[in-house]
């Protein structure tokens, strides 16, 4: 019973307990977290200089105030701000906030206070970070800390806590620390900078920077030496960490120099040079082109040493000497002279002609030449010269080798002063010629001079910079004279002849040009062909050239035109013809006739009235003593007589082939003529399946098949009457004749007794050709009818029979076999002692028999034809027997 009672009242007692712990005020532990004792460098900020520890138990508090004593020997002017972070987990600013700051311009001891706002909930904890930024000019080893112990840092809340204080001196103490800096001077050896020239270093400051890193943001110095206020334009500072040279360097900045010497000048520079570094401030400068040659420039290091502000302010320790040397300007020493040209001839239309060329040499230092000026004399005008142009070359006067600089118009009569821009830079030690050159115009004035008179009107130069020049040039430069060309034309003797329809290249007249003094190039010819021609008797007037002899073998063609027009007519033809001094040639004019030109016109040149005239690339001096020697070429037509050669009336068979059936006659004088074309109309009764084709014959000699020439063939399979028309191509030359011969082939079904003719009389042969010539026609019905036939004579009679069955007859040897080979029909042609009958029999090259017929024949020439179109490619044999005595003839191949 006691225990349970007592356990009762113990239950009591922790609840009334708790219940007053809940209005309990917030329970707060206080302790020094710590911090080491170190350097805080000039111009650094966020220092941590005390951290204390907060722990929270109970209740949730929010502190509202710091205050805090900043204890050392720092002064008034060492710190700039004071200001305290909170970090949740440890006593680092990372990860950390920020909750205030105020200004710490006070002497050690000194107390802060400031409002601030940071809540810790119950049983959490932080660091509350008291942390100092120093100004750049901090005095060095001054001391900064909090007394934790003695000092403690003290919270103001917003509700009332139990506070237990712990507190202790492990914040340490922070030394405030300067860089030290060494400045020395970089040896620099005593030498020469040159007009126009950058980045010449004349002294070079070395520092060594130690315990703390430092920034550079100014430098000071001052140019000594004799320089004057315009030999500089700008000086620069660059920095290289590692030697006193400009490659690897970076650039920091720089300020005009245009100050006499000495003067001061200071450049805002920013450069930042971590402890333990070292690196060279190198002062250069650019001098100006028209620098005065032998000033110096130097800094005097051991009596005006370069200085430099800093962000901080370190420690200096300047040991700078007079190392850097004295830098000279130094101008380009420059000779010019003339170099000899020979007076000479500039031909028209000619390009670079050197008039001058003037010799430039180089010492002591390099030299760009950017203008050249000089004064084109002699008696030249202002439509004599086209350009002036400048070349340079390096070894010799000439233009082989050498540069273009540059040209400008030379439009001017002399004397006129020229300017030309142009750039050339000559090493110091080395020389070189400026070749000045003129373009002649086409039409430039004969006999007129160019010169450049060296020692009146010398040849100036303009530099990019001020060389120091000696000036010796002359009247070396020689005169030039304009040289025209001399030009003599002549008529050649040309004999009046004939020219033909239908040809080219017929030669109408011919000019001869001699050429002296200078080349020439002709670009056009122009000239009236005369005579009595129309406007459709020439196709084509062209020009020829050759440079011997006046014909067309050997010549080159230059152009043409169309020749369309009636006479008289001017042509223009543009030509290209260079002839060279001391040459001459023939210019030949030729004309193409047409076809159709009409007869006895003629054709000439009437080079006496009106003589061919040349255009030329340049105005020379011309002479011209043409003539009418030229001749009159007159067209010719062909003449043609036709006539119609007996063909004798008979029969042909079905079945045969080149039966002829009209024979015309043609004779041609005056001039050769081509036949391209025959018409003509096969009349008679024959239907439109008796004939297999029509074809013509041409036979110079004779009008039969033997001896002549096949020239065309069309199907015949018209009925009568029937106009037919075949292209043909049979030229005649002037005083010749022959037969053109007009065969049937007749089909092997023709209708027996039907008949084919051509009626010379009423339907003569029309030929056509490839001129027009003169015809007459004197064709007749010479030729008769031919009737188509099984055989070539009429049957035999009774006694014929009976003869011919009681005796052997033999065949005469002359056989021939054609076409061999043969694709359709062969024919055996022969000649026969009597009329028989005769058997053909075909067999294959194993003898076997293929086909058999017997004809009746006629005493005299036969033709026999079979049919193999149906048999096999291959030999086969004719074997052709009078009565009962074959005989073996010959083989024959058929081919399909």
């Amino acid at each position: 019973m006691k225990k349970k009672i007592y356990q009762s009242l113990a239950a009591a007692f922790l609840i009334i307990a708790g219940a007053v712990n809940a209005n309990a005020a917030p329970g707060i532990t206080l302790t020094t977290a710590a911090t080491t004792a170190a350097n805080i460098y000039q111009g650094t900020s966020t220092n941590i200089i005390y951290a204390v520890k907060m722990d929270v138990v109970t209740a949730s508090v929010t502190i509202n105030n710091v205050q805090f004593t900043l204890s050392g020997t720092h002064d008034a002017n060492d710190l700039s701000y004071v200001s305290v972070y909170f970090n949740a987990t440890s006593p680092v600013i990372s990860g950390s906030s920020y909750l205030g700051q105020t200004v710490a311009t006070f002497a050690g001891p000194h107390t802060y206070s400031f409002a601030i706002s940071r809540t810790l909930a119950a049983a959490t904890s932080g660091y509350f970070i008291v942390t100092a930024n120093v100004n750049s000019g901090a005095t060095d080893n001054k001391t900064v800390m909090i007394n934790g112990n003695a000092n403690p840092v003290v919270f103001g809340y917003t509700t009332t806590v139990t506070l237990t204080n712990n507190q202790s001196n492990a914040g340490g103490t922070q030394t405030i620390q300067a860089a030290d800096v060494a400045i020395s001077t970089s040896s620099l050896v005593s030498g020469t900078i040159y007009q126009g020239t950058s980045t010449n270093i004349v002294y070079a400051a070395k520092m060594d920077v130690t315990t703390a890193s430092l920034t550079v943001n100014n430098i000071q110095f001052t140019l000594s030496g004799n320089h004057d206020g315009d030999d500089l334009s700008y000086v620069s500072v660059y920095f290289n960490a590692t030697s006193p040279v400009i490659s690897g360097s970076s650039y920091l900045g720089q300020t005009a120099a245009n100050f006499a010497a000495p003067h001061t000048y200071s450049i805002g520079i920013n450069r930042t040079l971590a402890a333990a570094t070292s690196g060279y401030f190198i002062i250069t400068i650019n001098v100006n082109s028209g620098a005065t040659d032998n000033n110096t420039v130097k800094i005097t290091g051991a009596t005006t040493p370069v200085t430099f502000g800093y962000i901080t302010t370190p420690n200096t320790t300047n040991t700078q000497t007079n190392g850097g040397g004295s830098q000279t300007i130094q101008a380009a020493d420059v000779a010019i002279s003339t170099s000899k040209l020979v007076s000479g001839t500039i031909y028209q239309g000619t390009s670079t002609n050197i008039v001058y060329a003037a010799k430039m040499e180089v010492t002591t230092a390099s030299l760009t030449v950017n203008n050249i000026q000089f004064t084109l004399s002699g008696n030249h005008d202002g439509d004599d010269l086209s350009y002036v142009s400048v070349y340079f070359n390096a070894t010799s006067p000439v233009i082989s080798g050498s540069s273009y600089l540059g040209q400008t118009a030379a439009n001017f009569a002399a004397p006129h002063a020229y300017s030309i821009g142009i750039n050339r830079t000559l090493a110091a030690a080395t020389s070189g010629y400026f070749i000045i050159t003129v373009n002649v115009n086409s039409s430039a004035t004969d006999n007129k001079t160019v010169k450049i008179t060296g020692s009146t009107t010398p040849v100036t130069f303009g530099y990019s910079t001020t060389p120091n020049s000696t000036n010796t040039q002359s009247n070396k430069g020689g005169t030039q004279t304009i040289q025209a060309a001399d030009v003599a034309i002549s008529t050649t003797d040309l004999v009046s002849g004939t020219i033909y329809q239908g040809t080219s290249t017929n030669i109408v007249y011919v000019a001869k040009m001699d050429v002296t003094t200078a080349s020439l190039t002709v670009n056009n010819i122009q000239f009236t062909l005369s005579g009595n021609h129309d406007g459709d008797d020439l196709s084509y007037v062209s020009v020829y050239f050759n440079a011997t002899s006046p014909v067309i073998s050997g010549s080159s063609y230059l152009g043409q035109t169309a020749a369309n027009f009636a006479a008289p007519h001017a042509y223009s033809i543009g030509i290209n013809r260079t002839l060279a001094a001391a040459t001459s040639g023939y210019f030949i004019i030729t004309v193409n006739v047409n076809s159709s030109a009409t007869d006895n016109k003629t054709v000439k040149i009437t080079g006496l009235t009106t003589p061919v005239t040349f255009g030329y690339s340049t105005t020379p001096n011309s002479t011209n003593t043409q003539t009418n020697a030229g001749g009159t070429q007159t067209i010719q037509a062909a003449d043609v007589m036709l006539t119609s050669s007996t063909v004798t009336a008979g029969n042909i068979v079905a079945g045969t082939s080149t039966n002829i059936v009209y024979a015309a006659k043609m004779d041609v004088t005056t001039a050769s003529l081509t036949v391209n074309n025959i018409q003509f109309t096969l009349t008679g009764s024959q239907d439109g399946d008796d004939l297999s084709y029509v074809g013509v014959y041409f036979n110079a000699t004779s009008p039969v098949i033997s001896g002549s020439s096949y020239l065309g063939q069309t199907a015949a399979n018209f009925a009568a009457p029937h106009a037919y028309s075949i292209g043909i191509n049979r030229t005649l030359a002037a005083a010749t004749s022959g037969y053109f011969i007009i065969t049937v082939n007749v089909n092997s079904g023709a209708s027996i007794g039907k008949t084919v003719q051509i009626n010379g009389a009423n339907n003569p042969l029309v030929f056509g050709y490839t001129t027009t010539p003169n015809i007459t026609n004197s064709q007749t019905n010479a030729a008769g009818v031919k009737t188509i036939s099984a055989t070539l004579a009429a049957p035999f009679s009774s006694t014929e029979n009976a003869e011919a069955a009681n005796t052997v007859k033999g065949v005469n040897t002359a056989v021939k076999i054609f076409p061999n080979p043969a694709t359709d029909r062969v024919t055996v042609q022969f000649v026969s002692s009597i009329k028989q009958q005769v058997t053909l029999q075909l067999t294959n090259s194993s003898g076997v028999l293929q086909h058999t017929k017997i004809f009746t024949v006629e005493k005299g020439t036969n033709q026999l034809s079979m049919d193999v179109r149906s048999f096999a490619s291959g030999v086969y044999y004719i074997k052709m027997g009078a009565a009962n005595l074959p005989a073996t003839l010959t083989k024959v191949m058929v081919q399909h």
